[in-house]
């Protein structure tokens, strides 16, 4: 599909991986280090540290493998002086061989106190957009519909939910990605190929605070993915905070039979890093050398009354 020796290098490694591009058109990058900031995982998170949080992630995929993916992310969201009310927003950048995603999304969320905790409420919406640069394109058939009309981009909506509680040891979220299904094929084309459709994607997922000394939490957390193909899959995690400092920590990816490990390092109260590496299992790890994810994130305390305890997630 692509010139010939990007496709003896990168597609037979893509089909074996089976992961954020697939024939069935799921495409969502969901980053390594989400349990240190589910703000990219479900809207209703914004505001909740009481705090304004800014991140930038960098994340390089199958490290060997010629055109292999590269997602860059900036999110940043904060509570507003109406104590329930959550604002934010995050902008990113996908690439994979010829195709580019693109979207800038604005964010809205609303808590109140239940159960002992906080129940919050958020939606995202914005637009996205996805981009094929064809002179990177060679089709095997000439007479290939896409290659002769060669659809071109375009700016489509895009509307993300997410519903969230917790208290001071447990938490639990529900969300829900491109609602809207967004179809990026050309109107004069009538079937759909994997880079046509923006599939549905819904996450669940949940972890507690285990106390193990004074100064070493312990973290586990679960998430469920399910894609609108019917595709369900599933990430484990066990992470350990020393001395509110350092994150360490392994995961589990069911989806792309992968093993994750962690680290987030809080360099000052405002300033932290976090680093993650991920190598597959089975035979496809011959065909690259793992995964590489940066993350910087800066904290600033606008409504210090707002902070009502250690937030550990």
């Amino acid at each position: 599909m692509i010139k010939r020796i990007f496709i003896r290098r990168l597609l037979l490694p893509l089909l074996l991986l089976a992961a954020s591009v697939q024939v069935n058109g799921q495409k969502d990058a969901l980053y390594y280090q989400y349990m240190f900031n589910h703000f990219i995982l479900n809207p209703a998170y914004a505001g909740i540290p009481g705090t304004m949080n800014m991140y930038m992630v960098d994340r390089y995929q199958w490290v060997g493998i010629p055109g292999a993916p590269n997602t860059i992310a900036f999110s940043i969201h904060t509570p507003i002086r109406q104590e329930r009310v959550g604002i934010g927003m995050y902008v990113y950048a996908d690439r994979l061989g010829p195709l580019g995603d693109y979207g800038v999304m604005a964010n809205y969320a609303y808590r109140i106190k239940a159960w002992g905790g906080i129940v919050s409420f958020g939606v995202q919406f914005g637009v996205v957009k996805r981009w094929i640069n064809w002179d990177l394109v060679e089709m095997e058939d000439l007479d290939d519909i896409y290659l002769l009309t060669r659809p071109q981009p375009r700016l489509a909506p895009d509307v993300n939910f997410g519903v969230l509680y917790h208290n001071d040891k447990f938490f639990a979220g529900l969300s829900s990605k491109h609602l809207l299904e967004v179809t990026f094929a050309d109107e004069l084309v009538t079937t759909t190929t994997s880079f046509g459709v923006l599939s549905r994607h819904f996450y669940g997922y949940t972890g507690t605070f285990i106390p193990v000394t004074p100064q070493l939490i312990f973290k586990p957390t679960l998430l469920l993915k399910f894609v609108d193909d019917g595709s369900l899959y599933f990430d484990m995690n066990a992470s350990f905070l020393y001395h509110n400092t350092l994150w360490l920590g392994a995961s589990f990816r069911s989806q792309t039979r992968t093993m994750v490990f962690l680290i987030e390092l809080y360099l000052n109260k405002k300033l932290k890093i976090g680093y993650s590496y991920d190598t597959y299992l089975g035979d496809v790890h011959a065909y690259n050398i793992g995964s590489h994810e940066f993350m910087l994130g800066y904290t600033l305390n606008i409504y210090k009354e707002k902070i009502r305890h250690p937030f550990y997630f």
